[in-house]
Formats: C-alpha cells, sequence, structure tokens
C-alpha cells in the first residue's frame, strides 16, 4: 500500500481530498471553539452560553449548523460560518477547507462521529 493509499488520496497540492483526513474536527475548550483540518486548527470566541457541541447537523463548504448544549438555552442550533472567520484572518478559505467532506465533534480528545 502505497503512502497516499494510507493516508487518502492526494490532490495536485498534497491535501487529503479522500480517506481518513477527508474529516474536520469542531470542539468546544471552555470560552473557545476550535475547529481542526489536515494538521491546522483555527480557535475562536463562542457565546457565552455554550457548554458543548452535541452534533453538526449540516456541513455545506465552509457553512455549518451544530447542534449545542447552553447554560440557559438548553438545545438549540449554532450556525458558524467558518469560511467569513477564515477571510478575516487573512486566510485562503477555500484553500484552508478543500477535502473537507464531514465535520466531527470531539469532546475531551474523542471523536464522535456524526451524520453531516
Amino acid at each position: 500500500m502505497s503512502a497516499a493509499q494510507s493516508k487518502g488520496a492526494l490532490d495536485s497540492q498534497h491535501h487529503v481530498v479522500d480517506g481518513p483526513y477527508s474529516y474536520a474536527i469542531l470542539s468546544d475548550r471552555g470560552r473557545y471553539t476550535t475547529f481542526e483540518y489536515n494538521g491546522r486548527t483555527i480557535t475562536f470566541l463562542h457565546g457565552k452560553d455554550l457548554i458543548e457541541y452535541l452534533a453538526v447537523k449540516e456541513w455545506d463548504d465552509g457553512y455549518l449548523v451544530a447542534e449545542c448544549r447552553g447554560e440557559l438555552k438548553g438545545v438549540f442550533e449554532d450556525y458558524i460560518d467558518l469560511t467569513y472567520i477564515l477571510d478575516n484572518l487573512y486566510m485562503d478559505s477555500q484553500e484552508f477547507l478543500r477535502g473537507v467532506k464531514e465535520v466531527r465533534i470531539a469532546h475531551d480528545g474523542r471523536e464522535n462521529q456524526t451524520d453531516s
């Protein structure tokens, strides 16, 4: 088995586009949300009420809908536009998100596969 087969197919720019790295990880760490993909992580502040992400309900090339648990709101939906966040960090959002086919939730370092 070649290195590309064991890690997933690579595009011409050596980004993983299929295989075990075709998903990203969304997690909450205290007052911050992290989004990790292909060895890169962005961290940003989330709302005060959020306790944890429960599931990713929808992923649409940079825009996601997450089901969350809040301290005051109970279970609610949160809408995150990663394209907007990345662009405001002067990062190429299309390049950063290329190959993301799914987003999974991680709690305390454990991934939960969801139906995104």
